[in-house]
């Protein structure tokens, strides 16, 4: 029977069965059944490492049961887009890094708040104080407590070198260039005993409590908010003028608490160029020249809330906006078009600590270029945009990036949005005409001793959305770590070059998943539904007519007994594959095992150039198989 046949008889059969659509998972069952695998018994082989103290259980999970992973993927999606408040999606971060968290309750004290007999200020105004202030106080307790297990010298070592690890100089990547192998490996040693010694001096951080600080604080702003927007800054008029080396413009109140200092701005402009325990800016066009809600290590805890203008936050410093070190930083802005200006670590990042950057409204500029635009590592940084056009722009260890112990997640709730990362640091090791980019959904662990974090990047509502990046890319990951990017809406467009689009690399799982619209997919190799050596990579587009160009080893390619897998589930597609010995469903032999690649198109009249053809079945390598199946009418 030709191949042909076998699909017509495949699909009548399915028909019968039940005279339904073919469903992505019997689909994936189906061809793996072709290639004599049983998909119940499918997995990793884990046996020969060990678990380190930042293993996250539903990655060994994930890679005992890797069918489960589009589900598993979906599912922290909707959670997310679920969220009815920002401590929800805070929470959904800490159960991903698997911490047992607890709710705040909040409980007004008896303290003597500062600003009780400030005259110029309205019971409205200082109720949101008040409210603030007392998460603050039940923020620092367990920020004390984490800080205490630590000497100076152990904080000291935690705050120069955690950031080290990942920090990546043009200077050094230029002088690197032109080292020698042996040069190379000593550097490479060297940095890998330093990484072991201060990841596990890092593994003592008691991050629930970190978690618990966040959350109190989220909680407190949140609730505070709806107050404050109701106020209007023209009522409140300052009571003198105040003069403050670091706020200029307009100043309604200022004062210095044991925690740091709190001010509030009022309608007009206000100039920001220090960094406080509290910000309050009731209007105006604002700049904020070096912090706001950036936790340090001098001030712990951080929050601004902006009410209202167009705002500029421009800051070279680390942990500047909605950032954290070893605490919690929070930056809310609630509306306008705003700019965004950081170098490295700055703008929702959390190293140690908790960073939370909410920006309600507006179609905003985020520019960063290290560990930048929810970054998270050995704790959590999270971006939440909810609505406009946005543009983010990074070079490396952007959008949704979770390091070792770390959330990162980049959540934009609307509009049509422009994502790049790319564009400085040379990827030496594998082809120095292309820079290194790990962002947009990254998950990266520190082989071979420590497991990696989450990234995560999702993007929901129907925007036609643009993704730009490099190598390491657009839902991949590498060595024990999860990468995803979920995209639920719009006409979209994917470019990268290597290890991109549901890729990965080394024991691990990468995922991208497009729920709708005519989306282009443009990758050189190692892409859209790869997984290399020992680890799972799934490309998972639901509908539309899509376009996917790749050069090889891509579109549903397992390597080095790796899970490749590739489902377009409905529209008329067109492929691309320049070298189809290794593309479009393709395993090899190594270890004495194959690797699996699934290339699988559901529905629709689709178009190849590569080893494929329209409602056909084909082999590649060593248990790789493609099915471009019959369309299946209902009666």
């Amino acid at each position: 029977m030709d191949t042909v046949k076998k699909v017509l008889v495949l699909t009548f059969a399915l028909l019968l069965a039940g005279d339904k659509p073919l469903s992505r998972t019997t689909a994936i069952n189906e061809a793996l059944e072709r290639i004599k695998i049983n998909p119940s018994k499918l997995s990793f082989n884990l046996t020969f490492t060990d678990i380190d103290p930042f293993r996250l259980r539903f990655v060994n999970y994930l890679l005992s049961h890797p069918l489960k992973t589009i589900d598993f993927t979906d599912s922290v999606a909707l959670k997310l887009v679920s969220a009815k408040e920002p401590l929800e999606i805070v929470r959904a971060a800490s159960e991903m890094l698997e911490l047992k968290a607890t709710m705040p309750v909040l409980t007004k004290g008896t303290y003597n708040y500062p600003w009780k007999s400030a005259g110029q200020l309205t019971a409205k105004l200082k109720e949101s104080l008040d409210i603030i202030y007392t998460a603050i106080l039940r923020a620092e307790e367990n920020i004390k407590t984490v800080r205490s297990g630590f000497t100076t010298a152990q904080l000291d070592s935690l705050y120069n070198f955690l950031p080290y690890l990942l920090e990546i100089s043009e200077e050094e990547t230029e002088s690197k260039a032109e080292l020698t192998v042996e040069e190379e490996d000593s550097i490479s040693k060297s940095e890998q005993r330093l990484s072991k010694g201060v990841l596990n001096l890092a593994a003592r951080i008691d991050r629930t409590k970190i978690s618990e600080s966040a959350m109190t604080l989220i909680y407190a702003c949140d609730l505070a908010l709806k107050t404050l927007q109701q106020i209007d800054p023209k009522s409140v008029k300052a009571e003198k003028a105040y003069t403050i080396p670091e706020v200029s413009g307009d100043i309604l109140y200022y004062t210095e608490t044991p925690q740091g200092a709190v001010v509030i701005g009022g309608a007009g402009k206000t100039v920001y160029s220090g960094n406080f325990l509290l910000i309050i800016d009731l209007g105006g066009d604002d700049e904020y020249l070096l912090s706001a809600g950036g936790a340090t290590n001098s001030q712990p805890i951080s929050i601004a809330i902006d009410i209202r203008g167009n705002d500029i936050y421009r800051s070279k410093e680390p942990y500047a906006f909605g950032s954290a070190f070893l605490g919690a930083g929070i930056l809310i802005d609630c509306e306008g078009s705003d700019l965004y200006d950081s170098k490295n670590f700055g703008i929702a990042t959390g190293i140690a600590g908790f960073g939370f950057l909410w920006d309600q409204a507006g179609s905003d500029l985020y520019r960063g270029d290290t560990g930048t635009e929810g970054c998270g590592y050995i704790g959590a940084g999270i971006l939440l945009d909810s609505s406009g056009n946005d543009y983010y722009y990074g070079h490396l260890y952007a959008q949704g990036f979770g390091y070792v112990g770390g959330c990162g997640l980049l959540f934009d709730k609307e509009g049509n949005d422009c994502y790049v990362a790319q564009g400085k640091y040379q990827d030496k090791i594998r082809r120095r005409d292309h820079n290194l980019s790990l962002s947009q959904g990254f998950g990266f662990g520190a082989r071979p001793d420590f497991s990696g974090g989450v990234g995560i990047l999702l993007d929901d509502g129907n925007g036609n959305d643009t993704y730009i990046a490099d190598v390491f890319a657009q839902g991949a990951s590498y060595w024990y770590a999860f990468g995803a990017l979920v995209d639920r809406g719009g006409n979209d467009t994917y470019q990268a070059f290597q290890y991109a689009q549901g890729c990965g690399t080394h024991i691990t799982i990468g995922a991208l998943i497009d729920y709708a619209g005519d989306d282009n997919y443009l990758s050189h190799s190692v892409s859209q539904g790869c997984g290399h050596d020992l680890a799972l990579g799934v490309l998972n587009d639901r509908k539309g007519d899509d376009n996917y160009v790749i050069y090889d080893l891509s579109q549903g390619a397992g390597n080095a007994n790796g899970i490749g897998i590739f489902v377009d589930e409905a529209g008329d597609d067109s492929y691309t594959a320049k070298q189809d010995r290794n593309s479009q469903g393709y395993g090899n032999f190594r270890r004495e095992y194959g690797s699996i690649g699934l290339m699988l198109d559901l529905a629709g009249k689709d178009s190849y150039i590569g080893k494929g053809g329209d409602e056909s079945e084909w082999t590649n390598g060593r248990y790789g198989i493609g099915i471009d199946f019959v369309p299946q009418k209902q009666k």
